[in-house]
């Protein structure tokens, strides 16, 4: 559909999709800056901004670790998690932007041959030259292949599987449910010790 008017949110799916099919570059670039000062200090109108919100997690958490004897927050966090320490953190990091960065660049490169250098690919031109790329080298339509992922085929393939991983059955109940599209579903176990 190209013909408005329309209303586009910085919530996905819909950002998401906006940014994939739409044909109209400016309109893209809008959005993708729209999100990015969206929590910052940058957006002047406070229904927006959520900058003082996030500082005040900040500091929120900052004092958290003070009061249990944690000299900041991250070293806080760490205690739950598997990385022993920030250097070794850091280190993990670092490891996987440089090999990430190297896909990234052969992907913006791949995506610059394709729109045959018309303008420089940014960052909110790559979700929809990706798309077209894909149709264009493998065929592939996410539109198409929706049509073998409806619900019930997913549902009908998900119940199979775990019924036979687990020994289970699913029974569908007619029960009051919050939305319309809520279903309720019983596990049954087929034997039980």
């Amino acid at each position: 559909v190209t013909q408005g008017p329309w209303v586009v949110n910085l919530q996905d799916p819909l950002k998401s999709k906006f940014l994939e099919y739409c044909s109209d570059r400016e309109r893209r670039r809008l959005l993708w800056h729209a999100e990015e000062k969206a929590a910052s200090l940058l957006e002047s109108r406070r229904e927006l901004s959520t900058s003082v919100v996030l500082e005040e997690i900040r500091e929120y958490r900052h004092s958290k670790a003070e009061v249990l004897g944690y000299e900041t927050y991250l070293h806080l966090s760490l205690e739950t998690k598997m990385v022993p320490n920030l250097q070794t953190l850091e280190h993990v990091l670092e490891e996987i932007r440089i090999k990430a960065r190297l896909a990234q660049d052969s992907e913006v490169e791949s995506l610059q041959s394709f729109v045959e250098n018309k303008h420089p690919i940014q960052i909110w031109d790559v979700p929809y030259y990706s798309r077209l790329q894909k149709k264009e080298l493998y065929g592939y339509d996410e539109a198409e292949w929706s049509n073998y992922f409806t619900l019930e085929n997913v549902l009908s393939c998900l119940f199979n599987l775990t019924g036979k991983l687990f020994d289970i059955q699913f029974e569908e109940k007619d029960v009051e449910v919050w939305n319309k599209h809520v279903r309720y579903f019983n596990i049954i176990p087929l034997h039980c010790p």
